[in-house]
């Protein structure tokens, strides 16, 4: 594809990227001003992002933008009360997630719910930030237990490099005692450095289609007796497997 093909098609992908932002907040404020349980509220919100995102996600795949392989996500589609462990390679990784799963609320750093951008519908999609510990273990726990599924990125940022950094204990402390499965999900993006940590959003123009695989490592059950820290030891151990 000529560079101003690609540039067009970049344009078409952010722009309807930037509408569907829009969208997100605006249903998000509809929702929030009626009159539903605050359960109900948060299903509704996360039901209309992940109608957005599936729809950007087609939209990108038929105008050949984008290229994805998400097929072993949606085999778990009829699943409940699961952890997804993830790498977390680019900017994109939890919309390809809500894309695909209905009902997910995700683990995100405190900072990300004061942009503007993402503050609006993620608060009303009842996301969890990780501004206290405890809070975050205990509210995660009765959200899985009410069979919600929970998306986390336990690196706590992009991956900075092709190794797999050290993965912090937050979610295996929360499967632990929830008492729940975590599926370890491989994200391979073959998009070089675009949408990378360290790298600004708009700087690079990839090839396209850009591509992406979720791919499932396995599934783990904690038992009883195993601690937070040998749990995150042994999951970090097989991503970082993965990537060799």
């Amino acid at each position: 594809m000529s560079t101003v093909l690609t540039l067009c098609a970049m344009g078409i992908a952010f722009g309807f990227g930037g509408f569907i932002v829009f969208c997100a907040w605006l249903f998000a404020i509809v929702i929030f001003l009626s009159r539903e349980m605050p359960r109900t509220k948060e299903k509704r919100v996360r039901w209309i992002i992940h109608i957005l995102a599936n729809s950007w996600v087609r939209l990108m795949k038929k105008l050949n933008i984008l290229r994805i392989d998400v097929d072993e996500l949606h085999k778990l589609k009829g699943r409940h009360g699961l952890i997804f462990v993830a790498n977390h390679p680019t900017y994109l990784d939890a919309f390809f997630f809500m894309s695909v799963f209905k009902n997910l609320f995700c683990l995100t750093k405190a900072g990300n719910l004061e942009k503007f951008w993402i503050s609006g519908p993620a608060r009303q999609a009842g996301y969890e930030d990780n501004r206290s510990h405890l809070r975050l273990v205990r509210n995660c726990v009765a959200r899985l237990k009410r069979g919600e599924n929970l998306l986390v990125f336990p690196e706590g940022t992009r991956t900075k490099g092709p190794i797999i950094s050290e993965f912090k204990r937050g979610f295996s402390s929360t499967a632990i005692q929830a008492l729940v499965p975590m599926v370890l999900v491989y994200i391979t993006s073959m998009n070089g450095p675009f949408l990378r940590k360290g790298q600004p959003f708009f700087s690079l123009c990839p090839k396209l289609p850009i591509w992406y695989q979720f791919r499932i490592l396995g599934e783990i059950q904690p038992t009883e007796g195993v601690t937070s820290r040998s749990l995150a030891r042994s999951v970090e151990e097989i991503f970082k497997n993965a990537t060799i």
